[in-house]
């Protein structure tokens, strides 16, 4: 089941797609001057994106209450629809909040201890399936989110290795990446200061040449 559900590309592509989409349309709505005040339709989405994703997450319990026949072609489409939607409407939330609506959840997001935190999420996105394979893959028996030393346990480990990753490998590798960037953008710069500068020179060597032909007229 693991091999199945987490492995494959395909299973959480929607989230990753929702995510880039959420990305391209606060770039646009930036650009365009959007204010979320002024909207009262994207301020109804928005409030309504958190209550639908927990009623969403909270409607699979009937599928470990009752036991369906499977395969089920109803079963599949609730799937694929729950994943993508929970997706789309974290991406609705999140874009709502980079534009100041939310109030206390958005005061609260905007703590500094999330600062921190939020540098190595990523690097703990890479490395938590490791750690989960690592500290429960000999389990033979059901996980339970409500088991809090296990799930308590993996979390603390993931960002412990996480933060190692950001500090031995992103933050030096994002380092080296700037600096031959900005020395690319530097010399650029040098060279277009120096055509400027030569184009100057050209016409100030003109000037003189222009004012004796017109004199010459003159005369």
């Amino acid at each position: 089941m693991y091999r199945r559900m987490y492995i494959p590309t395909h299973t959480n592509f929607g989230s990753y797609l929702a995510g880039l989409m959420a990305g391209l349309m606060y770039h646009k709505m930036r650009r365009a001057d959007f204010v979320a005040a002024r909207h009262k339709g994207f301020r109804v989405l928005w409030y309504a994106s958190l209550p639908a994703a927990i009623v969403l997450l909270l409607s699979a319990y009937i599928f470990y209450a009752y036991d369906y026949e499977k395969p089920a072609i109803w079963i599949a489409l609730y799937a694929a629809v729950s994943k993508n939607l929970w997706g789309a409407l974290f991406g609705v939330l999140f874009v709502g909040l980079a534009f100041g609506v939310g109030g206390f959840l958005r005061s609260a997001l905007n703590n500094p201890i999330f600062r921190p935190l939020g540098k190595v999420t990523y690097c703990v996105f890479l490395c938590h399936l490791f750690v989960i394979r690592v500290t429960l893959g000999n389990v033979r028996q059901p996980i339970y989110v409500s088991d809090l030393v296990s799930t308590s346990s993996t979390l603390v480990l993931a960002y412990i290795m996480g933060t190692l990753m950001c500090l031995l490998v992103e933050i030096p590798f994002s380092n080296v990446q700037k600096s031959l960037f900005s020395y690319q953008k530097e010399n650029i710069y040098k060279e277009e200061i120096q055509l400027v500068r030569n184009g100057c020179n050209n016409a100030s060597d003109e000037r003189p040449v222009v004012q004796t032909i017109e004199s010459k007229m003159e005369s």
